[in-house]
């Protein structure tokens, strides 16, 4: 009995790691992505004060992964402490060939072109966009929202 109970503690032991590793392989919060930026530029900064940070940073390379691994059709980004003009390469090199981002530029999204992809709405706190399977076969409204935290509120 003492053997079994063993193997059983085992394999739970192996589940929780496991889900604890997949949290943090697809955790994509602004927070994780900003500390992410930061120890990476540190890091470049310690070896080489001369080499200026990389263009994109973690969250391109965490961006091209996730579509890697999970071949997600669409993909939104809050947060990105990135320019909204790098948008667009971001996009391409993604292989979600389009992109879009709300007004503040806090929210970006992308999708395959087996989607055709319209604006319902753009503010500072979120976008939604009707997206359209090629041949009518889906269609889906999606609203990703960007809550600015404030102690006054």
């Amino acid at each position: 009995m003492e053997i079994a109970t063993l193997i059983v503690r085992k394999k739970i032991s192996e589940i929780q790691q496991n889900i604890t590793k997949v949290s943090i392989e697809a955790d994509l919060s602004p927070k994780y992505l900003y500390n992410l930026q930061q120890s990476d530029a540190r890091k470049k900064a310690l070896r080489n004060k001369s080499v200026p940070p990389r263009p994109y940073g973690r969250i391109f390379e965490r961006l091209v992964d996730l579509r890697r691994r999970y071949h997600d059709s669409f993909i939104a980004i809050l947060e990105p402490f990135q320019d909204a003009s790098n948008l667009e390469e971001y996009s391409r090199q993604s292989g979600l060939n389009n992109a879009l981002a709300n007004s503040s530029g806090k929210i970006w999204i992308f999708w395959e072109n087996a989607w055709q992809g319209s604006l319902i709405e753009n503010t500072d706190q979120h976008i939604t966009i009707n997206l359209k399977q090629d041949g009518g076969q889906q269609e889906v409204i999606v609203t990703a929202i960007y809550a600015k935290c404030d102690a006054n509120i």
